[in-house]
């Protein structure tokens, strides 16, 4: 469902999102989902992701634009937009106290420690052999 919803424009999301098979049921409902938000009937027998898992990863994709929240009126709008901007102030300070991908992989693999046995006797083959 991420997957297919994505709206990231690079070519391998692109592919993914316009050739990617969806099922039956994944379409029902990703056009009821337009209507409304997903709720415990929705996905009652789904193995992997409760309702609320579909609705964080729906809502950034613009799928609940059209709908009004049951509390839309709760929350007056500038205390919302206060909100938004201390949220996007916080993640920008925290996005740089965090390590970049290649930090990280490194540091975890350094202080890994496997078994002699565990590792490949060969260098693994890329590619086709």
């Amino acid at each position: 469902m991420i997957y297919v919803t994505s709206n990231r424009t690079e070519p391998y999301w692109t592919a993914v999102r316009e050739q990617t098979r969806r099922s039956e049921w994944l379409r029902d409902k990703l056009e009821l989902w337009r209507c409304r938000y997903p709720d415990l009937d929705d996905t009652y027998d789904a193995a992997l992701f409760s309702y609320s898992v579909y609705t964080f990863a729906l809502y950034p994709k613009g799928y609940f634009a059209n709908i009004d929240s049951p509390l839309s009126g709760s929350i007056r709008v500038e205390d919302w937009r206060a909100y938004g901007e201390e949220v996007k102030q916080t993640t920008s300070r925290l996005l740089t106290t965090l390590p970049s991908h290649y930090d990280l992989l490194t540091n975890i693999r350094a202080s890994a420690t496997l078994p002699a046995d565990a590792l490949p006797k060969q260098p693994a083959r890329i590619g086709r052999v």
